[in-house]
């Protein structure tokens, strides 16, 4: 895993890391908007740039999790309004926090998620999204959430396949999300199941794919004290070689202090490149994107 400078933003490379591979694939957690029952953005509850945010703190630690070990980076926001609703029944605070846990697992591990278990292989990923007491204007609005995903040049998305309980052996149905990241495959585990003040409730999930880079819109309902979501991502190489992977070491490209400094002065653009350095796919640092075309300077939102 590799951080882009202080942003909500990193890489996952396959096995054997980023000077082994062209492969890779970038996740950014966009916005996040309360919307009311007719699909209306809430404005006075909604973060339209987490990568805007001042007071996002990281943390790193070495865990236990599902009798295997885990490195597990965890970003925190504190989300205070200072708009109130322009109307509520609701005694809701302005205020509230976003986690999201990246856990990246060096050994097999069981996870309990509600009344799941579900075997995590060497090498995969979870990220997990949790929130408590988001202050809602009223109990009939829902959360969304926005992750992006982008590939490199040339990538391509095999396809997103939604699975019923049928076809899932019993558990919750999902989303399934393939893509050829750079010769290797990947694939987005994405349950349509999220835990509302404990209790499973049905999520719902929305794909647009553009070239090499996916939207995801997850979308959540009114909860009111906690909400936690739990999807799985890893490159299908990885998995298929879990015995060897098994040994593997766990790496972190940039400790939680240099995501904190923006990686020691590194530039946040999209290739990682810095300082007129070698970039990603092992072009020069000469202005180019990902995609290959030039930069211009543009945020992640617009």
């Amino acid at each position: 895993i590799e951080w882009v400078g202080k942003a909500p933003k990193f890489k996952i490379y396959p096995s054997g890391g980023k000077a082994a591979n062209s492969s890779w694939m970038m996740l950014t957690f966009g916005k996040i908007q309360e919307v009311d029952a007719d699909g209306k953005t809430v404005t006075t509850r909604s973060i339209n740039s987490l990568a805007a945010e001042k007071d996002i703190t990281w943390s790193q630690a070495e865990m236990n999790i599902g009798g295997a070990a885990a490195t597990v980076v965890t970003m925190t926001l504190p989300v205070e309004f200072k708009q109130s609703c322009r109307s509520s029944t609701l005694a809701s605070p302005d205020s509230s926090s976003v986690t999201v846990e990246i856990v990246l697992f060096s050994d097999y591990a069981n996870i309990t998620y509600g009344s799941e278990t579900f075997e995590v292989s060497p090498g995969q990923m979870k990220f997990n999204i949790e929130s408590e007491s988001w202050p809602f204007c009223a109990d009939t609005d829902s959360l969304q959430f926005t992750l992006d995903i982008k590939m490199p040049s040339g990538s391509k998305t095999n396809g997103v396949a939604n699975k019923d309980k049928e076809k899932t052996k019993g558990k919750s149905a999902r989303t399934v999300y393939s893509a050829s990241a750079g010769g290797s495959n990947v694939t987005m585990d994405l349950p349509q199941m999220a835990l509302i003040d404990d209790v499973e409730s049905n999520c719902t999930i929305d794909v647009e794919t553009k070239g090499v880079s996916t939207s995801f819109t997850f979308t959540f309902p009114y909860f009111a004290s906690s909400l936690v979501y739990d999807p799985t991502v890893g490159f299908d190489d990885d998995v298929a070689e879990n015995t060897e992977l098994a040994d593997a070491t766990t790496t972190f490209i940039g400790t939680t202090t240099s995501m904190e400094e923006g990686n020691d002065g590194a530039s946040d653009s999209d290739d990682g490149t810095s300082d007129g350095s070698t970039s990603d796919d092992g072009t020069s640092g000469d202005g180019t994107t990902d995609d290959g075309t030039t930069d211009d300077g543009t945020t992640d939102d617009g």
